[in-house]
This record gives structure tokens, sequence and C-alpha cells, in this order.
């Protein structure tokens, strides 16, 4: 492959490097994109390179660190160009100040003129008052202030272009809604309803309007969701006119661009329905709809500084309001197949307290404000449950875990708190005046049922057997990244104990060669919204050149070309100059950062695949960080013929025991299933099945999967192909389908109109008179059991030209796996096998040679009704059974050109 530079853009236009995103909501034709960059280009440059633990965040790293360096000459060129235009504005400028300048002393001077008149007349109605005496007059006095100048400073203009330009973002929650502009850290947080009190029946609260209501008992809540989704549009359009007006957040979303959050998997109904009242209402320019964990996936993937065990591979364990969601995110993008949801959340916590406190001490079914802040405010996780349960026989213990909690009578106490604790005595300070609960077991029970949900008759798993669940459907080899990296959110994770008591059931449940780890932010309610910033696509430019769009984390197409060019130039110059190339294979960090950038922009180069196998020669790579490599450049261009070929050379310094062969299946699969025809991944997957010979039984089983999906994918088929013949010639066969054979049978029955049962029936109808001892009885069974396979597919084409209509695959398909039976029979007639026998020719060969053009197919009975029947099937077809069959017909119609 040529080391042409100019083919980098050809797969970057309006396309992810990583993934292909779908298209945004659009109103009218309007593009927009929302994109969640990553960083800040100072904390760009702050960032380090592990090389003990690569992960495929290292590659993303990379291409931040070179943004700036592949723009500067870029930057400098355009920074010249506006000074230049600069000069001749500030010329036109000035003389528009000029004019300016001569009608504000005109106005000036009307002015002072009016103010003086104004003036003279006060002092004559105020004679004869004292100077101390105030004066009181209905009349407007007009006074005289100094005029503002109206330059303003650069940053305050910064600013002030900032805030007009920035994206509004919505986290729009079931209990709280949190809302700001994408340049502010810190969002304004209220609730997602509408509130009635007992005391202020005439008034109904709407979002913060909380904080005004003077006695929050039997407090009344009206929610937007149901069940966890959006169904109260009235409820919440009033909530939302509320949040955006001056009243509220003081945030307009008139033409601007909005971020609005979802539940995961959320339906096509409620989508559509929220953002035609966010386009019609509100009036907005653009919207993006994400989802809480893929802001937090995005933003723990990217943030080098939250801990050491970075990877694009993580697991978010979201505890909300409505439920649990346990997401996957594998190599950047969530896997959707292995989301997991519980229904149990801080709704279904705060409904079964208030049933226990109701039950056991005062009926509060009408005081769910109050029973939440109790939940808030005494409830933990225990460590072990069935020892906590043992509190009542232990009286130390049921001392230590008693509470007494003090109820809010909104007069003097507006919140309820803990009565404190005696430490002499350990016993509680007794206060008669206030009424308080004694809380016990209730402190436990209640958070327990994250873990056990069948604790209140709801059958489902509890959260660590949902993570190891969802663990099962990602791929085998991002295990250890997705334990090692499991990101607690929500607000219902804040329970003393919950963290530790979480790792302990996945640690028992998990593998016990994988390592688990979790990560708790400081702020896990508010987590998705810290250290990111929110740009519109048009004003990306030259800020940050990763994007984060529709669950894809990837690099803008515009900053491509300069990004590859300018690392293309660099290790071109490293390359010619040799003294500079041996200091760089010395220095591979550097070397290695610009080989990243340039591979996964265009990975076509052999001379940077050339460059980074001596670094491996050298032992600056390590081979797992290497194939790693090379799954993330065939996630981005999976036709990749260079990365394939340098995973075999890797495989070569490897024995064929340490492969894990099944990954290899699996990367060749998700390529071919990309790109339709892909050669290089079936190339590959036929050296996989050549070095590893006991993967044949398992890619029998995929190969037919896959023809099935891709019924046009000529490269599958010729793979199909390939797989049967060699399994015949290396003499395979199951055992279990040897007694079966049902698609032989039916093609036998199809051909000769005859009832066949038995497997020695049907070889003495195909091979009339062989000599099984000469033949060998593992060659026979293979016979069968290969011949039966391309039975099996020829009706398959059969039935796929029923439902999908005529194709050109079916028919070529279908000729092959006859023109194998037919030939395999015929070699084993003629006695070309094991001294006097031998395997089928080549599959390359296209013609029958003239020992089996000579054959008689009039003297074998199953071979005369192939040659018979197939002659039905028009003259297109005659010619071909003609000329790859050797089928003699004495008379044949006009024919098509073949």
């Amino acid at each position: 492959m040529q080391n042409n530079k100019k083919s980098t853009n050809t797969h970057f236009s309006g396309k992810l490097w990583m993934e292909e995103f779908f298209k945004p909501v659009n109103r009218n034709e309007i593009s927009f994109a929302e994109i969640v960059a990553v960083k800040r280009r100072e904390k760009c440059k702050k960032r380090r390179y592990r090389t003990s633990k690569p992960t495929h965040t290292e590659e993303v790293r990379a291409l931040l660190d070179l943004q700036m360096q592949a723009l500067r000459q870029y930057l400098r060129q355009r920074k010249s160009q506006k000074e230049e235009e600069g000069v001749n504005k500030s010329k036109i400028r000035e003389c528009d100040e000029r004019m300016k300048d001569g009608r504000r002393s005109n106005k000036r001077e009307k002015l002072f003129k009016r103010s003086e008149r104004v003036e003279n007349g006060m002092s004559e109605l105020s004679k004869g008052r004292s100077k101390d005496q105030p004066y009181r007059s209905s009349s407007r006095v007009y006074k005289r202030s100094p005029r503002k100048s109206r330059s303003r400073s650069k940053s305050t203009e910064e600013l002030h272009k900032r805030k007009n330009t920035a994206a509004v973002v919505i986290d729009n929650g079931a209990y709280t809604a949190k809302l700001g502009l994408s340049c502010h850290d810190d969002p304004q947080i209220m609730p997602n309803c509408i509130m009635k009190a007992k005391a202020e029946r005439r008034r109904a609260f709407i979002g913060s309007q909380i904080d005004e209501c003077r006695d929050a008992s039997g407090l009344f809540y009206i929610l937007c969701f149901q069940k966890g989704y959006l169904l109260n549009w009235d409820i919440q359009k009033t909530v939302w006119d509320y949040i955006f007006s001056s009243e509220g957040s003081g945030i307009s979303l008139e033409d601007r661009n909005v971020l609005v959050t979802e539940p995961q998997l959320n339906f096509p109904s409620i989508q559509e329905a929220m953002v035609e009242i966010i386009f019609e209402e509100y009036h907005c320019s653009g919207i993006h709809k994400s989802t809480t964990a893929d802001l937090a996936a995005f933003n723990y993937c990217t943030d080098s500084e939250e801990t050491p065990l970075q990877s694009l591979n993580c697991l978010v364990v979201d505890v909300g309001y409505s439920f649990t969601h346990i997401v996957p995110f594998v190599c950047g993008k969530k896997l959707l197949k292995g989301i997991r949801r519980i229904d149990v959340g801080g709704k279904v916590l705060t409904n079964h307290l208030k049933e226990l406190i109701s039950y056991r001490h005062l009926n509060v079914m009408d005081e769910s404000y109050v029973v939440n802040q109790i939940k808030e405010d005494v409830c933990f996780v225990s460590e072990n449950f069935a020892n906590e349960m043992l509190c009542h026989t232990d009286k130390t213990k049921r001392d230590e875990i008693i509470m007494e909690y003090v109820l809010p009578d909104f007069t003097s106490v507006k919140r309820g708190y803990v009565r404190k604790r005696d430490v002499t005595q350990n016993s509680l300070v007794d206060d008669s005046d206030q009424q308080s609960l004694r809380l016990c077991n209730e402190r436990f029970t209640v958070p327990e049922l994250l873990f056990h949900p069948t604790d209140v008759g709801i059958k489902q798993v509890g959260i660590p057997e949902a993570v190891i669940d969802a663990l099962k459907e990602c791929p085998v080899y991002t295990h250890h990244e997705l334990l090692r990296n499991i990101l607690v959110i929500g607000g219902s994770s804040l329970f003393a104990g919950f963290i530790p008591r979480l790792k302990a059931e996945i640690r028992a449940l998990a593998a016990d060669d994988l390592e688990v780890s979790i990560i708790f932010p400081e702020d896990p309610i508010a987590y998705g919204w810290s250290s990111f910033e929110i740009i519109p696509t048009m004003l990306n430019r030259n800020k940050s050149p990763v994007i984060h769009v529709e669950h894809n984390l990837g690099l803008e197409s515009w900053c491509a070309k300069h990004v590859y060019d300018h690392a293309h130039n660099i290790l071109m110059n490293i390359k010619k100059s040799a003294q500079q190339h041996q200091r760089y294979l010395q220095e591979n960090d550097v070397l290695l950062k610009y080989l990243n950038v340039a591979l996964l922009i265009n990975p076509d180069v052999t001379t940077f695949w050339h460059l980074r196998r001596q670094l491996v020669q050298k032992t600056r790579l390590k081979m797992n960080r290497e194939l790693k490599f090379s799954v993330l450049v065939l996630s981005k261009k999976p036709k990749s013929s260079e990365a394939f070929a340098y995973r075999r050379w890797l495989f070569s310094f490897q024995s064929a025991e340490s492969i894990d062969w099944h990954l290899e299946i699996g990367i060749c699969e998700r390529c071919a299933d990309r790109n339709a025809s892909n050669y290089h991944a079936w190339s590959h997957r036929q050296w996989i099945l050549q070095n590893a010979p006991n993967l044949l039984s398992s890619e029998i089983i995929r190969s037919e999967k896959f023809i099935r999906k891709h019924i046009s994918d000529y490269s599958s088929y010729h793979y199909r192909q390939l797989v049967i013949l060699y399994a015949y010639r290396n003499c395979y066969y199951d055992t279990n389908d040897l007694y079966h054979l049902s698609d032989l049978k039916e093609l036998l029955a199809y051909y000769l109109v005859a009832d066949i049962h038995t497997p020695s029936e049907i070889l003495q109808v195909m091979l009339p008179g062989i000599d099984n001892t000469a033949v060998g009885e593992d060659r026979l069974n293979s016979f069968l059991y290969c011949c039966n396979l391309a039975a099996h597919d020829m009706r398959l084409c059969d039935d796929q030209k029923n439902m999908y209509g005529e194709r050109e695959s079916f028919e070529l398909h279908r000729r092959v796996c006859l023109k194998f039976i037919v030939e395999q029979d015929v070699c084993l007639l003629n006695g070309h096998l094991q001294g006097k026998y031998s395997p089928s020719a080549s599959p390359k060969r296209q013609e029958f040679n003239q020992e089996f053009r000579q054959f008689s197919y009039d003297s074998h009975e199953f071979l005369a009704a192939v040659k018979r029947s197939e002659r039905l099937l028009g003259a297109k077809h005659r010619k071909w059974c003609s000329l790859f069959l050797g089928f003699q017909y004495d008379e044949d119609e006009p024919e098509e050109s073949f």
C-alpha cells in the first residue's frame, strides 16, 4: 500500500472516527448536533500518557494533544489575515466615529440647555425652605449623569458572547430538574413537579416555589413522570413555563441549542412529543437528546484526573428516582443489548418507609415530603443484613442502631433532625416538647430493597446480580475493564455503606481472576453535568476536536486533515533522517503519539505500520497494547488490510495455544457485519480457521447464521463454501448429524422420488458398488456429513428466494453446493482417494478436467437423475451444468449469453 496522504478525508465527511452516528432531531431541515466536548484545551495540554496499563483512551488523548500543534500554523495564517482586515476596518471606523462625534455634540448641547432650565425652575420653587429640609414634589427632576462608555473589556465581551451562544442543558429527571447553561459548572436544581399544601389550598407551588411554603405538612405531589416515563405533558408544560421564566431560572430557550436528557430506551412517541413541545412552544434552534448515563460515562472516560483505571470500557450504575439502570459502554459506545433495568429507585424506598412508619408508629402516608427527608437523614445500607437483623437480641447493638428523629412542626422546626445521643449514658437525650419517631431496623431494611427487590414483591434481581447479567452480554475481552470501571451515579446511591456493600457482592459473583473497582464521584447527582462543555457545531471550530454525538465518542471531521498533515510530515521526516529515526526509536513515547494519530485517521499507510513493527521488535511496545490498538483501528475502518496483516504479524510471535481464537473470530464478524463484502475480514477468518481447526464446528454454525442475516454478501457465501470444503478435506463429521441427514434425504427424494431412511441406503444410491474398506469409514462419514451441509444450503437458497425474490447470490451459492455434491461423488466413484483415492481438486478450478468430462453420468442412477432435474431449470442453467459439471445434453434450446 502506498503512502498516500491525500486519502485522509475519504472516511471523515460528517462521520465520527469510531462509529457512525445517527442523524439528530431536525425541524424544517435544520441540521444540528449538540456536542459534548471532552475538555478545554488548557486541560488537554496537561494530560500524560500511561504505558503500564494502556487503554483506548490514550489514542483519544493523543488526538487532543496534537490538535494545538496541528492547527497552530493554520491559526497564525488566519490571525495575520484578520490583522490585515482589521487595519482596513479601523480606517472606516475612524470616519464613522468622526461623523458620530458631530451628532453627539449637538445632542449634548440640547441636553445641557434643557437641564439648566429645569434646575432654574426647581430652585425658584424651593425658595423659603431650609437646605436640610427635603423637597417633596410629584414632578420629575431631570439630572444629567455622566455618559457610560460603550467600550467593554475583552473579558467582559467574551463572557457576554459566550453566555449568548451557550447551549441550554436540561436534565429532566422524574424527581428534580437540573437546568443551566453549558458554560456554567453548577446547575440550578428544583423539583420537577407541582405541589399543593393543606395550609395554602388556593396556591400551587411549582418548582423552587416550595421554599416559600410555610407549612409543608400534608404536601401533595403532582408528578410529570409515571413509572419513570414522561406522561403528564400538561404538568410538565406548566413546570417548564416556570423554569424558563424570569421568576425561575431566567434562561430562555428561544434561538438556542438545547441538550435534554431522557430515560434509557425511551418510547419514540414520548421523544416526538418532547421534541415537538420544545420546538413549537419555546422556539429553540436545535435539540440533542441524551441520557444521564451517557453523559456520565463520557465524562468519566475522558477525565484523566478522576482515576488511573481509565478506559473507554465502563459500566454505569444509575440509581435514580423511578428505577435503576445498568448501562455498559464498550469502546465508547453504549451496548444496547447489555442494558438492565430494576424497578426500584428512590420513590419505591420512600413509599416503603412510609408504610413501615405508618404501620409501626403513626400515620405518615400523606407526608411524602417529610418521609423523604427522614430517608435521607437516617437510612443506611448494612454490610451484613442478617447480622443487623439480630439487633433485637443484642441490647448493645440495638442501642447503637436505634435513632430518634424529631419531626418538624413548621413553626420552630422547619426540617426534622436526629436527636443527639448522650455519650455518657449511651442513651438519647429526652426532649418531650417535640414529636419524634424512634427508628430501629427501618433504617437499613428500606435501602435493602436495592439488593433484594423481592422483599416487597418485585420479582427482579438486585443491583449486583443485574451487573453480572449485563456483563454477560458484553464481549469476554472487556469483562476485566468493565469490572474495573464501575461508575455509580444517582441520588439513591448516597446511602452510607452502599458502595462497600455493592463492591463486596459483585466481588462474590464475579470470576476470581477479575478485579472489581467502583468509582463513586463526590457529587453523584450532578456528575454528568460537571467537567464538560456543550458547544454548537458551528461554534466548535478551533476549540475541541473530540465530540460526543448520539452515544459515540469521536473526532470532528474538520480538524482531521490538519492533524493528519502535521503527523504525516513529522513521521516522514523521521523516516528520511537515519539519525533522527534512531533517536525517536529510543524515545518511543513521542514517536508513538504521532503514529497513533496518523493510523487512526488513515490506517492504510504501510510505512507507519512498519515503524510500529520496529518498536515492537525493540521491545518498546507490548503485544497486548498493539492488539488493542489494531482493534481500535478496525472499529474506525473495518476494511483496513494493513491492520489485519499487523495482527497476523503479532500472532507470529505467539503460540497457537496462547491466542484467543474466539476473540479473533468475533473481531472478523464485527468488521464483516459493518461492511458488506469485506474481503480482508473474511481472508483473516480463513487464516484463523487454518491455524485453529478446533473452531470448525462453531464456524459451520456461525457462517450459516451470517448468510441468513446478510443475504447479498458474496464474501460470506464464499467463506461458507470454503468451510464445507475444508471440513471434507479434513475428514470432519458430526456423529449426531449422521443419524439424521434430513436435508440430504430430502434432496435425494427430490431427484429420485424415493424414500431413503438410513445412511447405508444413501451410500448405496450415491456410491453404488463402493469399497468401504478401501475408501475408509471416516472419509465416507465426512462425505455424507458435508453433502448434507451442501443440501441444507441448497434448500436455504430456495427458501430465501421465495422470501426475498430472485437474487444472484442465492443462485450462485446453490450452484456451488450442487457442484460440490456432484464433484465429490464422481471423485469417489472414479476411485481417487487414499492411495487410490484422493480429495477433490482446488476450488479455484473452474471446469472439470477431461477425466471428469468423460465420466458416464447416465450409468449411475443418482447422477442421471440430477442431470435430468437440473435440465428443467432453463437454458442458462443448462449452460452452466455443461461447463462446470460436465453434463452433456443432446438437445439444447436457444440460450442466453452466459
